[in-house]
């Protein structure tokens, strides 16, 4: 009797964790799809603008749209760039008049400089005058950078300085009208932003509310998922349409990022290969001088694409489904590479092969490790002596030593020092970086459990030692990252895309949000985490959900991360590219579960969906 009703109290705990992480799964989701459906809307109601400055405390910037600004109301200002992100610090508006607004600011609550910058007033041919000098400090010989709105277009050299006003020669200048532009003397521009205002705000209140209230009441009202019950009722509308056509359509587009990456990959990773090939065999042959082959792949890369875009659609359209899959299903792990074994040099084999495996992942690993550290410690505790330092390499004992001893010293530090924060949303740059270290612990748990469980009896069941396993997981590890993002553009646009109102906030708390159940989805797994390994299917928590949560929170995260940088289609094409390395990952996966672990096909099908409940 109380064996059943502890079993029955531990399926109830089990249905309440796995229905809170469905919820909290599903409200993630839809809030990401609401922000960047969003974002277009917002982007147009926000405006970007150059600093002048006056003084030590006070800038000017135009304000022709000024029925936003009034005297009192704070204003962000950035210098974005990759190295900091972050807002410099807030301005307060004093006055707006005729189209110019003036603010105030306290220099010592930024954390790097306001800076000098200037504009250009008059051009005479090579020479140009800018309205700042000496008061600001400037000298002749000092070079200034030229910018039309945040575009860097020239460079000038300051020739005689004034008060007030300066001449300078043009070194270098890539459009013919000069007057108007910002001279700085930082190579990137710095800006103040701010919303416009207008229904666009009202309208974000009131879509969210509407959205959220809306998944909530069809939960209560009908005792399910909506997210399941649209997805069902689009997927019998898709039918009555024809769903194979809609299919084939989908995967026609997902050509586009497919064969951009692929066929960019490929000569990149080829580049990356004999570059570092050479490096290790020139001491030995100094008479080899092969060139980095990068260059040459880069001009023909229009030609690799025109060939790998009709490779793939002839091969959709003739069989009817996924060229990329169908060549993941042609690499996969099959049972008759270990099978033939007998049981204990089987599961030997299998141990020593993961070996490679944890060593080339798990140094990877601690490398993030010492990175967020001291990202954390660059955030709250700048002035710190201490930083992690060595590495893991088993080859030097002194590194591995060093590296533990300084790490521990830098958490020692954090955790009996109050961090100075600059700016209030520092603390989600420093969360962001402590839950990827949490993160962090939990993969390197699952690859302890991997190569001690076998002293408990615990041995690894199947791996995935396939040119498909390593290449789709050594995508997010420098082992192929550097082929990878090589060929990505930069994430990062010239301006913020959000500074202040409900989607900087919710941008802001989704990140964290997604990072916090990434986390726990990690922890989820346990001891059964494993990199290319089959140890057993998780069926629980966010596993419950669909098969591949992980992967989705991984992948919207990184979106989020760097969402404020994505403000031109090129950016947000570029990020799509974490959604394609998560999609060939899953693949693999769901191909290599399925043909090594029998009890995997009950989960597919008591767990159909793979990222998306009820979509995909």
């Amino acid at each position: 009797m109380i064996t059943g009703k502890m079993a029955l109290n531990r399926g109830r705990r089990r249905e309440i964790v796995d229905r809170t992480c469905q919820v909290s799964y599903e409200l993630a989701l839809l809030a990401v799809f609401f922000l960047i459906a969003a974002v277009p809307f917002q982007k147009q109601a926000t405006e970007h603008q150059n600093v002048r400055t006056l003084d030590a405390t006070h800038i000017a910037f135009d304000a022709a749209d000024s029925t936003a600004l009034r005297p009192g109301v704070t204003l962000p200002a950035y210098r974005f760039q990759n190295n900091w992100r972050s807002e410099l610090g807030r301005v307060t508006v004093a006055r707006v008049e005729e189209g110019t607004a003036v603010a105030v600011f306290d220099p010592g609550s930024f954390r790097w400089p306001m800076g000098r910058h200037g504009r250009v007033v008059v051009t005479d041919g090579d020479t140009v005058t800018i309205d700042v000098g000496t008061s600001l400090g400037l000298q002749p010989n000092d070079q200034l950078i030229l910018f039309s709105e945040r575009d860097r277009v020239g460079r000038i050299t300051l020739t005689s300085v004034d008060t007030d006003l300066a001449r300078a020669r043009v070194d270098e200048i890539s459009r013919p009208n000069l007057v108007g532009l910002t001279a700085s003397e930082y190579t990137v521009a710095t800006q103040v932003v701010w919303d416009r205002g207008g229904l666009t705000k009202s309208a974000e209140y009131i879509i969210l509310v509407a959205l959220l209230g809306a998944y909530g009441w069809f939960w209560l009202w009908h005792k399910r998922s909506p997210l399941i019950a649209v997805g069902t009722e689009l997927r019998r509308w898709l039918d009555r349409l024809g769903l194979q056509r809609f299919r084939l359509l989908w995967l026609a587009l997902l050509a586009i990022p497919c064969v951009w990456f692929l066929a960019g990959f490929l000569p990149s990773l080829l580049s990356v290969v004999v570059a570092k090939s050479l490096a290790y065999l020139t001491p030995w042959l100094p008479q080899l001088r092969i060139g980095y082959l990068w260059p040459w792949f880069e001009t023909r890369l229009p030609f690799f694409y025109l060939v790998g875009g009709l490779i793939y659609w002839f091969y959709l359209f003739r069989y009817l489904r996924s060229p990329i899959s169908a060549l993941w299903h042609r690499l996969r792990w099959k049972p008759w590479l270990y099978d033939w074994l007998p049981i204990p040099p089987r599961r030997a084999a299998l141990w020593l092969l993961h070996l490679i495996i944890a060593y080339a992942f798990t140094s990877t690993l601690f490398g993030f490790l010492s990175g967020n550290t001291a990202a954390m410690m660059q955030l709250g505790w700048p002035d710190s002596p201490v930083r992690p330092s060595g590495m893991i390499n088993l080859f030097d004992p002194v590194a591995i030593v060093t590296w533990l001893s300084s790490f521990l010293q830098t958490i020692g530090y954090m955790l009996t020092h109050a961090p100075s924060l600059a700016a209030g949303v520092t603390w989600f740059e420093i969360l962001k970086y402590a839950l990827w270290s949490v993160t962090i612990l939990g993969v390197l748990l699952g690859y302890a459990h991997s190569i001690l469980g076998p002293l408990w009896g615990k041995h690894i069941r199947n791996l995935d030692f396939t040119v498909t396993g390593w290449v789709s997981n050594a995508f997010c590890y420098p082992l192929l990252g550097v082929a990878v993002w090589q060929l990505v553009p930069n994430f990062l646009g010239n301006d913020p895309l959000l500074a202040s109102g409900l989607l900087f906030q919710l941008m802001l708390g989704l990140g964290l949000a997604f990072n916090f159940l990434y986390t726990l989805s990690i922890w989820n797994l346990g001891t059964m985490f494993g990199v290319m390994t089959d140890k057993g299917v998780r069926t629980t928590g966010f596993y419950s959900v669909v098969r591949h949560p992980s992967y989705t929170l991984e992948a919207f995260m990184f979106v989020l991360v760097e969402m404020n940088g994505l403000s031109t289609w090129v950016q947000w094409f570029a990020i799509s590219m974490y959604l394609v390395i998560y999609w060939l990952r899953a693949e693999r996966e769901d191909q290599f579960m399925a043909a090594a672990n029998p009890d995997y096909h009950r989960y597919q099908e008591r767990t159909p969906y793979k990222f998306i409940p009820g979509i995909y």
